[in-house]
């Protein structure tokens, strides 16, 4: 899965060739390489020979987001940030809506009826600081610069997470890990 939502990048960088007419330069190209390697190492050596439906459905997240940085990145500077966000964040509550009910009126998961509200509370502000702000921030910025060098940034995900399980969860820093953000790092 990590090393699948790493290719969010590479996917922007072909999909603004195809689609928003971007040129790949060598210095696009070598950030991807740079930011590829870099993912496969924070990654560890778990193979896609085992590839299944989540692999799958995390391939279509990916290939997602992917699209909408290319919708997006096609509005223009003169579309406001706040209004794209707000659209954005409402058509996936439209959606996410009846996904959710099925899955609770099926008994897949539970709905959650009996959550403490401290979890509701880390809830909204993962929400709203964790996803908000940052897509507020991202829209801001894809409508100001090409789609691709602003795709590159989406590398840096994976070594905050990193630096946040080192950190809060005291995971152990390795070598390898080490060189998977040292390489993510000089991708940016």
């Amino acid at each position: 899965g990590a090393l699948l939502s790493g290719l969010e990048s590479v996917f922007v960088v072909l999909l603004a060739a195809v689609f928003l007419r971007e040129r790949i330069t060598g210095r696009i190209l070598v950030a991807l390489v740079l930011a590829v390697a870099g993912v496969a190492a924070l990654a560890g050596t778990g193979s896609l020979a085992g590839a299944g439906v989540g692999d799958l459905l995390v391939l279509a997240g990916v290939l997602s987001a992917a699209a909408y940085t290319i919708v997006a990145s096609g509005m223009g500077a003169e579309s406001d940030p706040l209004t794209v966000t707000a659209c954005q964040f409402s058509a996936a509550t439209i959606l996410a809506t009846p996904a959710a009910a099925v899955v609770w009126r099926m008994h897949i998961e539970t709905a959650p009826a009996h959550v403490a509200a401290r979890y509701w509370l880390a809830a909204v502000l993962a929400g709203v600081i964790g996803f908000a702000a940052s897509f507020l921030l991202y829209n801001y910025a894809i409508t100001r610069v090409h789609a691709a060098p602003a795709s590159i940034i989406v590398n840096l995900i994976p070594v905050f997470g990193l630096a946040t399980a080192v950190w809060w969860l005291g995971d152990p820093l390795t070598v390898a890990r080490v060189l998977g953000a040292v390489l993510i790092g000089l991708s940016v």
